[in-house]
């Protein structure tokens, strides 16, 4: 299987009402959040849904990641627990399948 060319920096997760929250940094020629150098254009992408529903997205196209960490802390604040990959997919067993195939979809859909 080929290396998954996201990576995910921070998902959350609020019981009560099952939603999915974070963000992922992807990167078509390979590089690394920790490889890459401060002001390089990078595309990160904030991402939501209902566990098991339709996830959308949002473009952040800046390496500057304080926008996003900005939404991070408040998700925190309304009572989103931080979840490692492992624990979201043993509540969504799907998940990075749903995550990378409406990705690509809507990359090609030029929606994101």
């Amino acid at each position: 299987m080929a290396k998954s060319k996201f990576e995910i920096a921070w998902i959350g997760h609020c019981d009560h009402d099952n939603k999915v929250w974070g963000w992922f940094h992807y990167s078509p020629d390979g590089i690394s959040m920790s490889r890459a150098q401060y002001g390089r254009k990078s595309d990160n992408y904030c991402f939501w849904a209902v566990v098991g529903k339709t996830i959308s997205f949002t473009k952040y196209d800046t390496w500057n990641t304080s926008a996003i960490r900005t939404i991070q802390e408040r998700k925190v604040k309304n009572k989103y627990k931080q979840f490692t990959l492992d624990e979201i997919i043993a509540i969504w067993p799907d998940f990075m399948r749903d995550l990378e195939n409406k990705f690509i979809w809507d990359k090609l859909a030029e929606k994101i």
